[in-house]
């Protein structure tokens, strides 16, 4: 397993980066030891996991995702200085949303309903 070679066989320095990491990840530091065990536990567990299994838990995880399965056309509009820059119209099937192309921050949600037809 080549992460827990070189958590082996290396001395990490956490104190070195810790000015460049946010407070959240630098308040979960750990030893490179128990970084080691708690990597290989985890791997461990779900090597029992058939493919099948991995790819649902997979895909439940990408579900949580606000803009999972969505399709992405780029929109242009002269007339609308919202737009300048232009943007990006996101369909799902639960509704449209339209992002600034630059920020991808949300300019505006249309919600629908699709019915069994």
């Amino acid at each position: 397993m080549a992460i827990g070679y070189s958590i082996s066989n290396k001395i990490l320095f956490f104190s070195a980066f810790a000015a460049y990491m946010p407070l959240l990840v630098q308040a979960k530091l750990q030893a490179p030891a128990d970084w080691d065990r708690r990597v290989k536990e985890h791997v461990a567990k779900y090597l029992k996991t058939s493919e099948l299994e991995c790819k649902t838990r997979f895909i439940d995880i990408l579900k949580g995702w606000e803009l999972f399965g969505s399709s992405f056309f780029i929109m242009r509009a002269s007339n609308d200085p919202r737009f300048a820059s232009g943007g990006l119209l996101c369909v799902d099937g639960v509704g449209i949303k339209v992002l600034d192309r630059t920020t991808r921050v949300s300019l505006g949600n249309l919600f629908f309903f699709l019915s069994n037809l």
